[in-house]
């Protein structure tokens, strides 16, 4: 029970350290770009997708959604961020590090980043994340870049699953959203 006690607040704590700057609105995940289900987990989706938002001369909008997937009996959770950029092609997100997007987007303390491995068009990482001062949890972070633009993105796919178990459930869960990933 300890370790699912550890994985619900990593979960949690994740969840309320996103930083994205609203509370976000629970939509049907199947109204999303983000799909994922499991037999076992519990899949919930926010839209923080704005409508208007004024870069100098140009106006453009964002699509962005969070998905959390937590599952009891695999000790297991999965939190994902889409966010991109609609309007002219002058308008792009900036590209970071793997690492930089994580622990801007996630509030979480990331170590001991591992090789990086392509799976499907997604690029992973092992780490070892620690939440709101408790034990380390094993986890993968991974990405996926869309649409070049200039020196940008138009959008960005970032996310991490861990698990309290072992790191073979948190790459599972992963292969399994970038599996049902269109």
């Amino acid at each position: 029970m300890r370790l699912w006690s550890m994985v619900l607040a990593a979960a949690i704590a994740a969840t309320s350290n996103a930083a994205i700057g609203d509370e976000g609105v629970e939509v049907d995940c199947k109204e999303t770009n983000l799909k994922f289900e499991a037999p076992s987990f519990k899949v919930t989706c926010k839209d923080y997708s704005r409508s208007t938002i004024n870069l100098s001369e140009i106006s453009a909008a964002s699509r962005t959604y969070t998905l959390l997937a937590m599952s009891e009996a695999e000790l297991a959770f999965m939190h994902v961020l889409s966010n991109h950029v609609l309007g002219g092609t002058r308008i792009y997100l900036k590209v970071s590090s793997l690492e930089a997007q994580i622990e801007d987007n996630f509030g979480a303390k990331l170590s001991n980043w591992g090789d990086e491995e392509d799976v499907g068009d997604y690029e992973v990482k092992h780490v070892t994340a620690v939440f709101k001062n408790d034990d380390p949890v094993e986890c993968l972070a991974f990405r996926k870049l869309a649409g070049r633009r200039a020196s940008g993105v138009s959008g960005v796919t970032v996310g991490f699953s861990c698990s309290a178990d072992s790191r073979d459930k948190a790459m599972a869960t992963m292969k399994s959203f970038i599996e049902q990933d269109d």
